[in-house]
């Protein structure tokens, strides 16, 4: 013990060490000194020095390198290490001026009579488990941790084999006391019982094993300070909950990271599963993310996910799979962002993100989005990829989201430029999508602009419904082949709120069709707009506007571009039909009902080949055209304004009847 300087230094190493009960190692001073018992950091043996196969620090025993102004240093380490002891590294401030702790060893056994005062302690053993304290352990902890043996030099205890366990209630109180813990494991970590940060930082660390959290990390008293750090060599699977408030959490994965129940429990209440935080979580290479009946909730800054990246061509990412299943509450902010850019076209393919969220709620004031950034450098063909996916995003199932108001999710992917073959995509609706709540969803689409059209997205649902003054927004800009391709008879049921379906202008070299749609169309109640900006729309069935509907059709209506908006079936109409477009052909019957309004703006040509039925009121206005009818019944307000050319001349080819 030296108060005016700075403590000694002490190394005490052999075959097997032991500290007795009562037994003191006094290196404070001004500030404190250094000891090394049974070995070197992490027992690493530099220096030649010896690394004991047995470390023992007894109850009642103490190391003492505590400074009036700076702590010190103290190492233990051995093959097994039984920690029972008190060790002191105290600062003036502990929390400043406290100093470093290391208990490491293949097989680490920390009891609960422990006591350990420095800024800083690291614990490193080959395999952790963080149990809590068994009931039948004795005071030393041996035969909890230590179960099998005599105790004698012929049957000396043994740690199992496979784990070394560590006491939550140890680490709980240490960081009560000094802020700082460091546990690192060459394999696997497993967190069995609950630990409470209580304003303290926590590292978990693997160098090649996975990081599983089976019980509850929390952080009471000062939260807004806590930081918990997991940094694994391989997974990271989280079972329970990361309750930090307004703490820090932080996660670093080698390979996928998942929060979702365990094996027995993947249905659990999604109440029950709890992220709370912010910080940065982080996948590895080519890696992604399993999200299933879990609750996020960004506080601060938010939650941001996403993955580690290799540029350059040599980087052969075969597609990043990401999962969300069962219901998703989100809460404040939360961003998946997933980076599969960079390198050749043939890099960037294998897998897709699958959303199979039932119900997704967003809370008042709070954000989600989801994106996908797969572009590249080079084009390919997409029949090339030989049936794998594009890294785009497929949504199963029927779909709700529950967006209260002020609140918006946000899914977007940025495409590679891969030319279409049969139904490649990227991005597929294969169930029903329901808004409600008051919030926006917004889809969108970017496809890089190019000489070469890539692929889009397919609809397979049937029915849209928004409701509670909710939007649904989907949109696509880029050069694609066909912007959105619907494959069934689809209702847009907009009662009480907005669906916008569209491709819109945008930095596109190449775009063919913006909507086609294969079957019928059905808008019903709301504010619909469905329909390409700078493209072609098709639709190859009827089309009917039912009453207390606001509808705008759209096609081509950018510049002076001559694409069509194409109807094939019939159009009825007996709510509020807008039709926009540069040419607008209906192969069918037009048919506007009594109380129903009809205004159609072009700039070419308005052509309906079959009879067109006014009972409500219609203004059709061709700007720099005509218009072509067959047979013309009005029972109400018709007005047709042309100003036709010889391009674009006006025909009436059958009967006009005025009643």
């Amino acid at each position: 013990q030296n108060q005016q300087a700075k403590g000694g230094k002490l190394m005490i190493t052999g075959d097997k060490v032991t500290l007795k009960t009562g037994a003191v190692i006094d290196l404070s001073g001004k500030e404190g000194g250094e000891t090394y018992l049974g070995g070197d950091e992490r027992g690493e043996g530099k220096n030649g020095i010896q690394l004991a196969k047995k470390t023992t620090l007894e109850k009642g025993s103490t190391i003492n390198v505590s400074g009036k102004e700076k702590g010190g240093r103290a190492i233990v380490w051995g093959d097994i290490a039984l920690i029972n002891g008190n060790i002191n590294a105290q600062g003036s401030d502990i929390a400043e001026t406290g100093g470093f702790v290391e208990t490491s060893g293949h097989y680490l056994s920390i009891d609960d009579n422990v006591i350990v005062k420095t800024k800083e302690w690291l614990l490193d053993p080959e395999n952790v488990s963080i149990e809590a304290p068994s009931d039948t352990r004795s005071d030393t902890e041996i035969d909890s941790e230590f179960p099998t043996g005599l105790g004698t030099e012929s049957s000396p205890r043994k740690n199992n084999a496979t784990k070394t366990i560590l006491t939550n209630a140890t680490i709980s109180n240490f960081l009560k006391n000094a802020k700082v813990m460091n546990i690192t494991a060459t394999q696997k970590l497993t967190v069995n019982s609950s630990i409470d940060l209580q304003g303290g930082n926590l590292t978990l660390h693997t160098q090649r094993g996975g990081i599983e959290i089976n019980a509850d990390i929390t952080s009471s008293g000062d939260n807004d300070n806590s930081k918990l750090n997991i940094h694994s060599g391989s997974w990271v699977d989280i079972h329970k909950n990361i309750t930090l408030g307004e703490g820090y959490l932080n996660i670093t994965a080698g390979d996928s990271v998942a929060f979702e129940g365990d094996t027995k429990h993947k249905g659990r209440p999604v109440s029950e599963a709890v992220i709370e935080a912010q910080g940065l979580i982080t996948s590895g290479k080519g890696k992604g993310f399993r999200f299933n009946n879990v609750t996020l909730n960004g506080t601060g800054a938010g939650l941001r996910f996403t993955n580690q990246k290799k540029s350059g061509d040599s980087w052969w990412i075969n597609g990043i799979e990401n999962k969300f299943d069962g219901n998703l509450n989100i809460s404040g902010n939360v961003n998946v962002s997933i980076d599969a850019s960079g390198g050749r076209w043939n890099t960037r393919l294998g897998k897709n993100t699958y959303w199979n969220v039932s119900i997704l709620n967003v809370s008042p004031h709070s954000n989600f989005s989801l994106s996908i950034d797969t572009s590249g450098r080079s084009a390919g063909q997409a029949r090339q990829a030989n049936g794998k996916g594009l890294n785009g995003m497929i949504f199963n199932n029927d779909n709700t989201f529950n967006v209260k108001k002020g609140s918006t999710v946000n899914f977007k992917i940025k495409t590679s430029i891969l030319t279409p073959h049969k139904d490649s995509n990227y991005a597929s609706f294969n169930g029903n999508i329901s808004v409600r709540g008051g919030g926006s969803v917004n889809f969108n689409l970017d496809a890089s602009s190019n000489d070469y059209a890539t692929s889009g997205v397919i609809i397979k649902s049937q029915n849209f419904n928004v409701s509670e003054g909710s939007t649904l927004n989907l949109q696509a800009a880029g050069s694609t082949e066909t912007a959105f391709s619907i494959k069934n008879n689809l209702t847009l049921n907009a009662t009480g709120g907005n669906i916008l379906l569209r491709q819109i202008e945008g930095t596109d070299s190449r775009v063919n069709n913006g909507v086609v749609a294969e079957k019928n169309i059905t808008f019903k109640g709301g504010n619909i707009t469905f329909g390409s900006q700078k493209a072609t729309t098709k639709i190859k069935g009827n089309v009917t506007i039912e009453q207390n509907t606001n509808a705008t059709l759209r096609g081509a209506y950018y510049g002076g571009s001559k694409k069509t908006l194409d109807i094939t079936g019939d159009v009825t109409n007996n709510g509020n039909l807008i039709t926009e477009g540069s040419i607008i052909n209906i192969n069918g019957n037009l048919t506007v009902s009594k109380g129903a309004n009809l205004q159609a703006v072009t700039n070419y040509t308005f052509n309906v080949a079959s009879s067109f039925n006014n009972n409500g009121i219609s203004n059709i206005s061709i700007a720099r055209g005509g218009a072509k009818f067959k047979d013309i019944n009005n029972t109400s307000s018709l007005n047709i304004t042309t100003n036709s050319d010889a391009t674009y001349g006006t025909a009436i080819e059958g009967n006009i009847t005025n009643s």
